[in-house]
């Protein structure tokens, strides 16, 4: 780390010309990344495997848009003039890298961040973890750049659903009480797709491969609605936490960290996550979801908004903001309880076009209309425009 450097990507004016070049290759360095990174670096299992990529000797390139003084760049001999260089040596069971010196030469094609990430971590020891480097002598750097944006625009990210099916992968062999937010949500989410009952029963789109559940185009040949399972797994974590994301890295770093030592947030069911209670969450999910399909699901069609992924976000944000900590606070999460609230909004038409927007938008206006249903939304923190459309939506006709 001490003998690397990044080179952001920046644009330079030609003094010639009307023009500019492009010198680097790099993002800036993302403080919060860094963060993030090293959250997973001080826990008891962080590995990297895959390859930091160096541009070994990168300070001693002649820049291929500038004229190249040959004099000033010519290396003698019997000079080593910092480089690094592979060494044959009798002596020695194989070749191995000469790195004469701390001067940051050589530049980071990729993996800045996780290489930068290790200084942010709370267990300083972990600077003499090994990492795996794959070392490129005298690249050019216009071949740097182009390694660099070849690698960064063909990965294709894993979907979330598949990630949180990763988390649940080993569900089974670890302690309950050690179990993340999101860990906890997926089992949940696994509970509502496969019991006979549920109101989300098969309906829950696997990102694994199976026999045994439908895939999305054999769903909407049946004009059977499902929705994915990163929509209902967020939903449900954030019930349980603000930063699902940190809570299970605390988890990592010690093998005897339990839920009960987290730290407690506004979330409204976190206390019944740190004692344990999954079954009370899982219970008041669970008859929220059936007053929902009875109230609003059941009379509504395949191309409601109300059961796309917008959906699912507004009704999750709804239970989380304002039904869930009622529920709480009454000691009441029957199905009564919840199909008395929603059915203040049972009249409205989430096939409306004014829901159609994107996801985002479109999960901020099915809420806001939910909030304006239930008497408990500003509407002069709302535009005009949209406004207008809102108390139309509402109206009951």
């Amino acid at each position: 780390m001490d003998t690397c450097y990044s080179e952001p990507l920046s644009a330079v004016r030609e003094e010639k010309s009307d023009g500019y070049r492009v010198e680097g290759a790099q993002r800036p360095l993302y403080e919060q990344r860094l963060r993030n990174i090293a959250q997973f670096i001080d826990t008891e299992e962080a590995a990297f495997p895959n390859s930091i990529i160096l541009g070994a000797n990168s300070k001693f390139l002649i820049d291929e848009t500038q004229e190249a003084d040959v004099e000033s760049t010519e290396v003698q001999e019997g000079e080593v003039a910092g480089r690094w260089e592979v060494i044959e040596d009798p002596n020695t069971p194989g070749p191995y890298l000469l790195i004469p010196s701390d001067e940051k030469i050589s530049s980071i094609i990729d993996g800045q961040h996780r290489l930068f990430s290790f200084p942010y971590a709370e267990k300083k020891e972990r600077l003499d973890m090994e990492v795996v480097c794959s070392i490129f002598f005298d690249l050019p750097k216009s071949y740097q750049a182009y390694v660099f944006a070849t690698i960064n625009s063909t990965q294709k990210p894993v979907s979330k659903s598949q990630t949180y099916e990763l988390f649940g992968y080993n569900v089974g062999d670890e302690p309950q009480n050690r179990w993340s937010p999101d860990k906890l949500a997926v089992y949940l989410t696994r509970r509502l797709n496969t019991e006979k009952d549920s109101p989300l029963s098969g309906r829950v789109l696997l990102a694994a491969e199976n026999d045994f559940m439908l895939s999305r185009s054999k769903a909407k040949k049946q004009n059977f609605w499902m929705v994915s399972m990163a929509s209902v797994v967020r939903g449900i974590s954030r019930l349980i936490s603000q930063s699902p994301e940190k809570d299970g890295y605390q988890l990592l770093q010690s093998s005897g960290t339990t839920r009960q030592e987290l730290q407690h947030d506004k979330s409204p069911l976190r206390l019944y996550y740190q004692e344990g209670n999954d079954q009370l969450i899982y219970t008041i999910v669970y008859n929220y979801l059936l007053a929902l399909d009875g109230v609003i699901w059941s009379r509504m069609d395949s191309n409601s908004t109300i059961i796309k992924t917008s959906g699912f976000q507004a009704v999750f944000d709804l239970l989380r903001r304002h039904v869930a900590p009622v529920a709480v606070e009454n000691k009441n999460s029957s199905v009564e309880f919840f199909s008395e609230i929603l059915s203040k909004v049972s009249h409205v038409n989430f096939s409306d076009e004014f829901f159609s927007a994107s996801s985002g938008a479109g999960a901020i206006r099915i809420r806001r209309c939910f909030e304006l249903c239930l008497g408990i939304l500003d509407l002069e923190s709302v535009d005009e425009k949209t406004r207008d459309d809102l108390i139309r939506v509402s109206t009951k006709s």
